[in-house]
């Protein structure tokens, strides 16, 4: 199973409408349960027209390049199902079709397994910290759709998907809540994905900058306290230059990511580098942003 983890939130994204989007909670739990509840921020919306033979096909990539029409901020997402003789949204007609990619954080107090929902008329997708943790997409009536995952206690950046087809019907609920904790002789991994952005290597160089040093280090003061079985760092690039150069450059790179990290480990524990070059791409190489994607170290902590 794998574990998601927080790295600070201020190397993770820049404030973008690429939207991120954080729950409601409206589930009644015990006491001692309500102590671990995540606790969302504000949610920051953009809302995108969209035509209504594309939006049956959920949500792509393409919608960020459709018309902007306004933008929204929600306290909480708890929209009930209903029909309605006035837009709820702001600069949509009732008869349009729209889309909205929602921002904002999620603070986990607690690490152990969380149990998100959505439920919505028509499509919804949830991604925590890049992630996609609850998919209900597509056209459809009013859904409920639920899923777990492991969290590391920790702030993370989350992304909601809603967009509503059927011009006079809407609803859409985000929940979340806390499920149990890790169990003792429970194993689970935890898999960091290190972006340019926070790495910011210069070019054919596989020397840390300050931001990059500083991300390592925040996760090495973490893994100071915890019981860190093994780790296995993958380093990746573009698929500019020779596949022979991109496999040794993309192992120097996660070499220089496990030496700053192996200083801050108490004992001795096993680490495994590899290098794949350009071989497994999470993203188009065809576009810069694609390429940009492409080049990152992942770092897998089993515990």
């Amino acid at each position: 199973m794998k574990i998601i983890t927080a790295i600070p939130l201020q190397h993770l994204f820049k404030r973008s409408p690429f939207a991120l989007f954080v729950l409601c909670l409206s589930v009644s739990l015990p006491a001692q349960d309500n102590l671990y509840q995540p606790v969302f921020s504000a949610f920051e919306g953009v809302v995108y027209k969209i035509p209504i033979k594309r939006l049956k096909n959920g949500y792509g990539p393409d919608i960020l390049q459709l018309p902007v029409v306004d933008t929204i901020r929600w306290e909480t997402i708890h929209f009930p199902d209903s029909d309605v003789e006035e837009t709820p949204f702001p600069n949509v007609p009732l008869k349009q079709g729209f889309g909205i990619i929602f921002t904002a954080t999620v603070q986990i107090p607690r690490s152990g397994w969380y149990q998100f929902s959505t439920n919505s008329d028509d499509g919804t997708i949830l991604w925590i910290n890049r992630e996609r943790i609850v998919n209900n997409d597509k056209d459809h009536r009013m859904r409920l759709r639920s899923d777990t995952v492991a969290l590391q206690a920790g702030a993370y950046p989350v992304r909601f998907w809603y967009y509503q087809a059927y011009p006079t019907r809407y609803g859409v609920q985000l929940e979340g809540r806390y499920y149990r904790d890790f169990w003792p002789d429970e194993q689970h991994t935890e898999v960091i994905l290190l972006t340019e952005e926070q790495l910011q290597f210069a070019h054919n160089s596989s020397e840390l900058s300050e931001v990059a040093r500083e991300v390592i280090d925040q996760l090495g003061k973490r893994l100071q306290a915890a019981d860190v079985r093994s780790i296995n760092i993958t380093g990746h690039t573009d698929n500019v230059g020779t596949s022979a150069y991109n496999r040794q450059l993309s192992l120097a790179r996660a070499e220089a990511v496990k030496n700053r990290l192996v200083a801050y480990l108490k004992r001795e524990v096993p680490f495994a580098v590899q290098a794949k070059g350009e071989t497994e791409p999470i993203a188009s190489n065809e576009t810069d942003e694609g390429r940009a994607k492409n080049r990152r170290v992942e770092i897998e902590i089993v515990y």
